[in-house]
């Protein structure tokens, strides 16, 4: 069977048999020369003002019981993730795996809402885009113990 899919993969959490970690995020389905606007919060809600901001070009961490970064919680932290990226017309399958709660917006339309405390989960939502730019957002909130995105 053909796969008629392209696959972007949004991944926070893979845990495999052999109990390794594999959770690559890239920012873009083409040559991956965009990146992510990352804001850490020390609550949950993603409210307030983030206590700390960066660029990344993957969504890669495994923090365990560490903070992602000084001078962010170890535990009861949100991360909001967010690039813009140029996408040929096609049909996209976004797969996303966590261990507490994850949403996922493109073009501010929400279409994955897990904001649940929960163990290692998989979803995968199938979107058509158009040919253009389409901003994606990935909102991840770690309630306690095992962070990893």
């Amino acid at each position: 069977m053909k796969k008629l899919f392209k696959i972007i993969t949004f991944t926070i959490l893979i845990y495999l048999a052999s109990f390794t970690h594999s959770n690559v995020v890239h920012a873009a389905p083409g040559d991956g020369t965009q990146e992510f606007a990352a804001a850490y919060f020390n609550n949950t809600s993603l409210s307030g003002t983030p206590v700390l901001s960066r660029t990344e070009s993957e969504i890669n961490h495994t923090w365990e019981l560490n903070s992602p970064g000084v001078p962010v919680n170890a535990d009861n932290f949100s991360t909001r993730w967010t690039t813009t990226a140029n996408f040929s017309a096609g049909t996209y399958q976004f797969t996303v795996t966590a261990d507490d709660g994850v949403r996922l917006f493109i073009d501010d339309v929400l279409v994955l809402d897990k904001w649940i405390d929960q163990p290692p989960t998989t979803y995968q939502v199938t979107k058509t885009l158009s040919e253009g730019n389409h901003t994606i957002r990935m909102e991840y909130y770690e309630r306690y113990v095992g962070a990893t995105a």
